[in-house]
């Protein structure tokens, strides 16, 4: 439900995927506010000034974060302590990373996440928004599932790929991407991983996320995992 922008708005958030933007602006107590989504892609270079449009961008935040759907990026373990190796750890899985992608990282327990950005994007945003923070997709999830215990499967759902996370007692176990065509796909590779690593469906947490609504398969899991918490 929408709110009033007179909460005294906190922080921004845009979250960009292929093929449109989503803006999210959250009160002091961290509810979102408002969120609105729009279908032109700000990876393009040329799409980048329609945010000088946007009401929800010009007004001042304490925070504004670019969360970003990505390709290009890797967990390493936290025992490669130097950001200056991190480019070639991430050309390691994706030769195709060169001096046109800017390189990012967030440091986890007992990982490093590391990503990478379109340069001329970075420098479109920063034009416009000096103070925003740039972040995986992934990160606030990984974040979030160290800090539960338990046996927690993530799937976020992009378009055609899927990002998957096993946790076992706030330790990150597993991950990997997946290409999909449909909803079914999905469901086979969420049941693969829960066999391959014997977790116990009586306890497991599965997390689902992701705007892919057309192929989100919430009730066919459910259907064969009645049992799992969603």
């Amino acid at each position: 439900m929408q709110r009033s922008l007179v909460e005294k708005p906190d922080s921004l958030s845009i979250r960009i995927r292929p093929g449109g933007f989503s803006l999210y602006i959250y009160g002091e107590n961290g509810h979102i506010i408002s969120q609105r989504s729009l279908s032109t892609d700000l990876l393009q270079a040329s799409t980048a000034s329609i945010l000088d449009r946007q009401p929800e961008v010009i007004r001042p935040y304490k925070k504004t974060a670019i969360v970003c759907e990505t390709n290009f990026f890797t967990l390493i373990p936290d025992l490669f302590t130097e950001p200056g190796s991190y480019r070639s750890l991430l050309q390691m899985h994706y030769p195709t990373v060169d001096d046109s992608q800017g390189i990012f990282y967030e440091k986890l327990p007992k990982s490093v996440l590391i990503y990478a950005l379109p340069r001329v994007f970075i420098q479109n945003i920063q034009a416009r928004l000096p103070e925003a923070g740039f972040y995986s997709h992934l990160l606030i999830w990984l974040k979030k599932a160290a800090e539960q215990p338990g046996d927690q499967l993530i799937t976020y759902i992009r378009e055609k790929r899927i990002d998957c996370m096993i946790f076992s007692k706030k330790s990150l176990q597993f991950y990997n991407s997946f290409d999909y065509e449909t909803r079914e796909d999905i469901v086979y590779h969420c049941l693969h991983l829960i066999d391959q690593f014997q977790l116990d469906t009586a306890t497991l947490r599965l997390q689902l996320i992701g705007d892919e609504e057309r192929v989100r398969p919430d009730q066919l899991l459910s259907a064969y995992l009645p049992q799992v918490i969603f």
